[in-house]
């Protein structure tokens, strides 16, 4: 349109006899009004397990996977109600200057900050620049080390560097070189199995570099047979340093195909991760009797035995069908809503119940296996069982599948994952089955089993009315204690007090339960500190009597030590005449991450997992090097711009750079939980005699398409001022103001997307980049196309 009224204006001013009198101005004056209004207008117009089966009752419970400490449990207390103190309130900080590129140094951070550390940014005086002070962390880790977490993808990283602390050296090494020699498309999967497997199984002997090969591996070859998914590959370790995978399916709406990807976190934990409950990720003699008591007597060599995800697709029993073959053809996951698809074979999520139901009986014998291979070679089983294997064929199909329990009612069964968790067990989406009829369950907690051993509550999916427990961990003085586990109970379908469920307390002491309505239940704490109720699990305390639905509960339970919190003086912030310098620090703690024990783990009850949790809390301060000093030996100190327990902040500090300054950012207070820091630390001169006057660069792109890209405007400030980058048309009139604020001396960086103060597209003309600072200003001619 507008190459158009163009035309027309020039078509017009070239006609025969056109002579330039002062009524034939009055008309070109009128035209150009007429662009003009054209152009702004349009402007204006332009988002646990048992080890121990103690006696043959047992044998003929569903589930295959008990608390270990289930009989005997007694009720000696009621814990107290608790009300939390309100949260201290995070001072007024000044508005943060944003500026994008400093003239000295910038140091970014994303990390997770150790229990019982801190991280340091000291300002070197002597050399007038800043120097990062790691924790303990990482510090000692070999080249083969660093290399295979530069290796890996970055969202991957941090909680490699975790577990890799956690490991001795030659255990590093191995997992270190399993990363190295990978080759793509496998890289990602080995490095996502060796972070989220414990540190304990790593260690063991059981624990295979082969079989993350394998794993891997088979995931590709497996899908080669598949024709209703797709492992889909974004980037490679040496095209994009944040690379992953993924899969994408097909699943029948009504009668219609429709295609969803698979969430990133949602593949690695419920496909790819190795482990499916509480069994040993390890190759499986399947024709061994499996041991009650240690569920490690039929693990042998990978030449002499099979890892579930090759043996359930690849191989069959006589007289059964194999997995592989049954899903040839299959075009859907599963028909969302039922009904007649057209389609000559069923969708996937049939086949695999069907698959299951003639491959398996329904009953038991003494032997309860965890492996799905002795458990397939077995063709029996209860809940437990079946659960175990429904998850292994389904990830073995490329189906994200989990385990789901409710273990005071004695019953597992599962989930599958199309854009949401779905109900699954001989009965698809039918949550509510178990309410009614021959099943009758009257829940307490019911929670999905992430392959750590992560209970992440699934109540309210499965119960018409919730309410939710809050257990507080607490010392003498109400501080909060982390990482105490809470294991919580509930009256069984005997009329006894059952296990439940358990979960880990947070850097605020908490932990928080989903559970069903009319119960009372009963729990215990444990922790570094001592448990409470003192004792084994045969006492216990009340903690909710007859719970209502849509009610929370708040209850303390308090251990008699006292833990050690990070306390220091506050002091003003120092103010200098003459100021060199100015640091500022942005940071934040997206995430806490957790460090639990799994109870149900077959290796040890004691392996480590790790929960991240969103919001995280550290303290943070400023202090000089006198101070940083105590602060190191553990005696009394000061320091300013205090943030105590925060989960953000900005700072900003000026100063005359004669001494040493140190930003402190403290852990301490957290017994076993990570926090997951992010901060950008950023030191400025007031003056640069390197740069003689403000400066603007040209842009780059120039000419720019803001319809396919931004452009960057590079400018350079001799010393501390306000500052004003304006872009304007060719006119002379305003577009878009892009930085009103004080600057200091440096060179900076600043985008514009093209868009103007209404935020459409200016249109295609030469604009100019002014800047205005307090001692002079410059300005660059720019051009935009469509």
């Amino acid at each position: 349109d507008s190459v158009f009224v163009s035309q027309f204006f020039f078509l017009v001013l070239a006609c025969p006899g056109w002579e330039f009198t002062m009524q034939k101005r009055a008309v070109f004056y009128y035209l150009v009004g007429i662009i003009f209004v054209y152009f702004v207008y349009s402007a204006i117009a332009d988002d646990i397990s048992t080890k121990n089966i103690t006696n043959k009752d047992q044998y003929i419970r569903g589930s295959t996977h008990r608390f270990s400490d289930e009989t005997g449990f007694k009720v000696v207390g009621d814990a107290p109600a608790y009300v939390p103190p309100l949260l201290e309130k995070t001072k007024e900080l000044r508005k943060s200057l944003g500026i994008n590129a400093p003239l000295t140094e910038s140091t970014s951070l994303d990390l997770y900050l150790p229990a019982q550390s801190h991280l340091a940014i000291q300002f070197d005086h002597t050399s007038e620049s800043l120097n990062l002070i790691l924790p303990d962390q990482g510090d000692s880790f070999s080249k083969t080390v660093h290399a295979a977490i530069n290796k890996s993808p970055l969202w991957i990283q941090n909680d490699l560097i975790n577990i890799f602390s956690l490991l001795e050296s030659t255990y590093q090494e191995k997992w270190a070189n399993a990363i190295i020699n990978a080759d793509d498309p496998y890289i990602d999967e080995i490095a996502f199995c060796i972070a989220h497997l414990s540190p304990q199984y790593l260690m063991s002997s059981y624990a295979s570099v082969q079989l993350l090969i394998d794993n891997a591996e088979l995931i590709y070859q497996n899908d080669q047979f598949l024709d209703y998914v797709e492992v889909v590959d974004y980037g490679s370790s040496e095209s994009d340093p944040n690379y992953y995978s993924t899969t994408r399916y097909r699943k029948a709406k009504y009668i219609d195909t429709l295609e969803v990807e698979v969430p990133r976190d949602i593949y690695y934990w419920y496909i790819v991760h190795p482990k499916i409950s509480d069994e040993i990720p390890a190759y499986i003699d399947p024709d061994i009797i499996e041991s009650n008591y240690s569920h490690n007597n039929n693990i042998t060599s990978a030449e002499n035995g099979y890892f579930w995800r090759d043996f359930l697709f690849n191989h069959y029993d006589p007289g059964y069908s194999r997995l592989k073959d049954l899903l040839k053809g299959c075009k859907v996951v599963w028909n969302q809503f039922g009904g007649s698809i057209p389609m000559s074979v069923d969708p996937a999520v049939n086949v695999l119940t069907r698959w299951l139901g003639r491959s398996m009986t329904f009953t038991s014998n003494e032997e309860r296996p965890h492996q799905p291979v002795r458990i397939y070679r077995k063709h029996i089983g209860r809940c437990g069982e079946f659960a175990d294997m429904r998850v292994a064929i389904a990830r073995a199909a490329l189906i994200p599948a989990a385990n789901v329990a409710s273990y005071s009612t004695d019953h597992v069964w599962n989930e599958f994952w199309d854009e949401d968790w779905i109900h699954w067990e001989f009965e698809i989406n039918e949550p509510y089955m178990y309410l009614g009829g021959s099943w009758n369950k009257k829940f307490g907690t019911v929670f999905r089993w992430r392959s750590d051993g992560f209970f992440i509550p699934v109540t309210e999916r499965y119960t018409r009315k919730q309410s939710t427990i809050h257990i507080y961990a607490l010392d003498s003085k109400n501080n909060p204690i982390d990482g105490a586990r809470i294991v919580l109970f509930t009256t069984g379908n005997d009329g006894d007090i059952w296990f439940d469920t358990y979960g880990v307390t947070d850097i605020e002491g908490k932990a928080t339960f989903i559970v069903g309505t009319g119960r009372s239940y009963y729990a215990k704490l444990q922790s570094q500190y001592g448990s409470v109720p003192s004792g084994g699990f045969e006492n216990l305390l009340r903690v909710v009597s007859n719970s209502q639905a849509d009610q929370e509960y708040s209850v303390s339970m308090s251990v008699s030590a006292e833990k050690p919190v990070l306390t220091w003086e506050e002091i003003p912030v120092p103010r200098f005449n003459d100021s060199r310098y100015f640091l500022k620090v942005d940071f934040k703690t997206p995430s806490q991450i957790l460090r639990g024990t799994d109870l149900f783990d077959d290796l040890e009850s004691n392996a480590y997992q790790f929960i991240e949790q969103a919001h995280g809390k550290i303290n943070y301060l400023m202090t000089d090097e006198t101070n940083y000093k105590n602060y190191l030996a553990g005696n009394d100190f000061q320091g300013f711009h205090s943030l105590s327990q925060t989960d953000s902040g900005v700072t900003e500090f000026e100063f005359d750079g004669q001494s040493d300054w140190y930003c402190v950012f403290d852990n301490s207070n957290s017994l076993h939980t990570l926090q997951h820091l992010v901060a950008s630390v950023n030191l400025y001169s007031v003056y640069d005699p390197e740069i003689p006057e403000v400066y603007v660069l040209q842009n780059y792109p120039n000419p720019f398409n803001p319809k396919k890209n931004e452009t960057t405007i590079t400018y350079r400030l001799p010393q501390k001022s306000k500052v004003e980058l304006t872009i304007y048309n060719i006119l002379g009139q305003k577009v878009k103001t892009l930085v009103h604020d004080i600057r200091y001396a440096g060179e900076f960086r600043v985008e514009w997307d093209g868009k103007n103060y209404w935020d459409h597209l200016a249109p295609t003309g030469i604009y100019f980049c002014r800047i205005k600072t307090d001692y002079g200003e410059a300005s660059r001619k720019m051009m935009v196309i469509h």
